[in-house]
């Protein structure tokens, strides 16, 4: 077989570890021959060459485990040819430097990929806090008109003031004129103003409406409603507001 593919010029690099393995043998095999001395025998062994530098260079040549197509590369033994071992250190430095330059590309996608997701993270957050900004500016505008229209109800707050002080004057002279017992109505107001469950901003007296409190609007007894009409000192069961009547 190996001597139609060498006629044939088709000998694989295992044809030529084969063939160098077939040889290798042959001096083995001449001495076992010389043991016989028969013509047949010795013809045979006439006949038997020795190839020792042949042998010596396909083993030298070959590596050990070739590939079984010439076509893959890789069945000369390294250190054989000086040249060779050169053209394989370029081309192992070629493929290292071709994995290194993917690594390096590899790395730079990622990066621009993460650079692109924090601009989107930026400008998320930058869109927020513009969205941030109009609410605390809608928020703040809210807070200004209510402060606006608490001080204006404060200052008409205010502005009625005296005019119940002096209306509780009035009622405390009256009283203490009629001989009926004598009710600090303006000293009650004033407790009641300072008191922390009454808000600033909304009045402490409050005009008793049918049966129920100006103030609140909560239902009061028949006995309050009678009581505030006869100009005693009466208060609101709900909101403590201080009721009197006009009737």
């Amino acid at each position: 077989r190996l001597t139609a593919k060498l006629n044939a010029g088709a000998l694989t690099p295992r044809d030529l570890l084969a063939l160098g393995h077939s040889l290798s043998v042959l001096p083995g095999l001449r001495m076992i021959l010389n043991a016989y001395d028969l013509p047949l025998v010795e013809r045979i062994r006439d006949g038997l060459g020795d190839f020792p530098e042949l042998t010596s260079r396909i083993f030298a040549a070959i590596a050990d485990d070739p590939p079984a197509d010439m076509a893959e590369g890789g069945f000369i033994r390294e250190g054989f040819n000086h040249d060779l071992d050169e053209y394989r250190a370029a081309i192992l430095q070629i493929e290292m430097m071709d994995k290194a330059i993917a690594d390096l590309e590899e790395k730079q996608i990622e990066a621009m990929i993460l650079i692109d997701q924090l601009r989107a993270n930026e400008a998320q957050k930058n869109k927020d806090l513009e969205a941030g900004k109009a609410r605390a500016k809608i928020v703040l505008a809210d807070l200004e008109a209510r402060k606006a229209n608490f001080d204006k109800l404060i200052a008409a707050q205010a502005a009625k003031r005296p005019a119940l002080v002096s209306e509780l004057e009035v009622i405390s002279k009256a009283d203490a004129e009629a001989g009926a017992p004598r009710t600090d109505y303006l000293s009650c107001y004033n407790r009641l103003r300072a008191s922390k469950s009454h808000p600033k901003t909304v009045g402490c007296v409050a005009n008793l409406e049918d049966m129920a409190c100006g103030r609140c609007h909560m239902s009061v007894t028949a006995q309050l409603k009678n009581e505030t009409r006869k100009g005693k000192m009466v208060f609101c069961p709900s909101c403590g507001a201080i009721l009197y009547s006009e009737d």
